[in-house]
């Protein structure tokens, strides 16, 4: 219903759509996994301007990683100008949604800042793919745990059969 209603406001509204709710039209192709429409939806950001903002630049990431086409989500994160806490997560969540743990690390190391966030998405994204060593590793180099970071190392363990 989301494309349809897009549509619709495309044929029926002289105003071009906003960032706002271009990021949700993102986010329901995202759903849909449908990379043709993610590109055209892209285009259409360029062409509005709307790529220079980093709500829709975010979602374009996570749209791009939902379709496992991790070079356009890179390419995007590469072009943002000064990407935020939310932009690098995303970045990070795309390498792992396309089983690039090197490319997560890499993505990690370049980080100009690290809070809870930043950790809890390496130690979550670790568990999710089964390195539990990595995980492990990275849980006792963590500057503070809190509730988060203690939860997702049991989860991890849990869901890959260490129970004891």
């Amino acid at each position: 219903k989301s494309l349809v209603t897009y549509s619709e406001m495309r044929r029926e509204s002289t105003a071009p759509p906003d960032s706002f709710s271009f990021a949700f039209i993102l986010k329901a192709t995202a759903n849909l996994k449908s990379l043709r429409v993610g590109f055209q939806l892209h285009c259409r950001a360029l062409a509005h301007g709307l790529d220079t903002h980093l709500f829709v630049g975010t979602t374009l990431i996570s749209m791009y990683a939902e379709c496992e086409c991790f070079g356009f989500a890179q390419k995007v994160f590469e072009e943002m100008f000064e990407p935020n806490v939310v932009a690098w997560n995303a970045v990070v969540n795309a390498c792992f949604r396309c089983d690039d743990v090197k490319g997560a690390e890499k993505m990690f190391k370049r980080m100009p800042f690290r809070n809870v966030m930043l950790w809890n998405v390496m130690l979550a994204g670790y568990t999710k793919v089964g390195e539990l060593i990595l995980s492990n590793k990275l849980f006792h180099e963590m500057p503070m745990k809190d509730d988060v970071y203690w939860s997702s190392m049991i989860v991890g363990f849990a869901h890959s059969g260490f129970f004891e």
